[in-house]
């Protein structure tokens, strides 16, 4: 159904010939691969195109875009409120309206903070339970303090490595 409630139903068949219907059959559906309508029985589990009686479609149901909406409402007889505007767009467009409001969005970059802090506070924990890189210098063991902080890519590497050593420290 259109948003205002008239029904709508599928007038355009292939090649302009509307199929013969078996009476004991309410619905068609069309083999994709030939273009062939082929008579089913309605199932929600298939695309299906029911046997009603046609309407003719108002051009304003086919309107989308904002520019012919606000063309169509200037022409209509009674203007619309804004309410009623707003139950004229479409859920993205509701979604986007509502998006664009300063409390949305604050309040998103707000949460957005709150990720991204416990996301670094997170990776920083990683970093302390690792331990310091070891370098072999002339066979022997050397532990060395890292002059830097790890970048993420380089913190989840080497809790790999550690996790690897750990597993193979289990085995032995």
């Amino acid at each position: 159904m259109w948003t205002d409630g008239t029904p709508f139903y599928f007038t355009f068949w292939q090649n302009g010939i509307q199929p013969l219907f078996n009476p004991g059959k309410k619905c068609i559906k069309m083999n994709s691969l030939t273009g062939e309508w082929i008579q089913s029985c309605c199932r929600v589990a298939a695309p299906f195109v029911c046997q009603k009686p046609a309407i003719k479609i108002d051009k304003k149901h086919l309107l989308r875009n904002e520019e012919k909406k606000e063309e169509f409402i200037q022409h209509s007889k009674k203007p619309l409120t804004e309410q009623q505007k707003i139950k004229a767009l479409t859920r993205a467009e509701r979604r986007r309206l509502r998006r664009s409001t300063p409390k949305y969005r604050s309040l998103h970059a707000s949460r957005e903070r709150i990720r991204v802090e416990a996301f670094n506070k997170a990776f920083q924990q990683v970093r302390e339970l690792l331990p310091t890189k070891t370098v072999y210098n002339n066979g022997k063991n050397v532990q060395t303090k890292q002059q830097r902080k790890m970048s993420k890519i380089e913190t989840l590497r080497s809790a790999i490595e550690y996790l690897r050593y750990l597993e193979f420290m289990l085995i032995n």
